[in-house]
């Protein structure tokens, strides 16, 4: 749990979450096919019982690293206490983090906690709960708008918006609905 945790004070669903991401694959990343390779999935010689350092480097290699590339960043795996808020990993660009990354292991991000691959739903299991506060917190305290949560089956895009014209600094956090892992339209990668 980071210190002074912060809470959302409103959750709601990214509803053109996917459409934003098949217009994007459309217009940007079709274009530029070579830049976008399928993912080989590299197979740890163990099996994934921690969140840190296996499923860490799981994630970082098969989801974000290709994705990193694509966008001139790089995925920096965190030690704790490396960045303010010890974010699992963020992507970096020129020196500068543009996007942190969670990731949970079944035990806390269980799919069966969750319906139709929402987690914004006010009848959240506590673990969702936490997990949420936890994202939102690193986004504030970062002065971030993007960030992921992942478990490797489902991964939820998070969008840090404040509302205009609110004096008192009011925002909305948008979750997407999860994207599996096998989902095809769209995919992980191209999310």
């Amino acid at each position: 749990i980071p210190p002074n945790v912060r809470h959302p004070q409103m959750i709601l669903h990214w509803e053109s979450f996917e459409q934003e991401v098949l217009q994007y694959v459309r217009t940007v990343i079709e274009p530029i096919t070579e830049t976008v390779l399928p993912p080989v999935f590299e197979i740890l010689d163990a099996e994934i019982r921690t969140e840190v350092p296996m499923l860490q480097a799981f994630i970082s290699q098969n989801y974000l690293r290709p994705v990193a590339i694509h966008f001139g960043a790089t995925v920096i795996t965190s030690d704790y206490g490396n960045l303010v808020g010890s974010t699992d990993s963020h992507f970096q660009r020129e020196g500068k983090t543009i996007i942190i990354n969670e990731y949970k292991g079944k035990w806390s991000l269980n799919p069966e906690w969750f319906q139709n691959g929402r987690i914004d739903q006010l009848n959240m299991n506590h673990y969702i709960r936490d997990a949420i506060t936890q994202l939102y917190t690193y986004l504030v305290v970062n002065h971030l708008q993007h960030g992921i949560l992942t478990s490797s089956d489902f991964t939820f895009f998070f969008k840090r918006v404040k509302v205009e014209n609110a004096a008192d600094g009011f925002e909305q956090l948008f979750i997407s609905t999860g994207i599996a892992h096998d989902s095809t339209n769209p995919t992980v990668l191209q999310s």
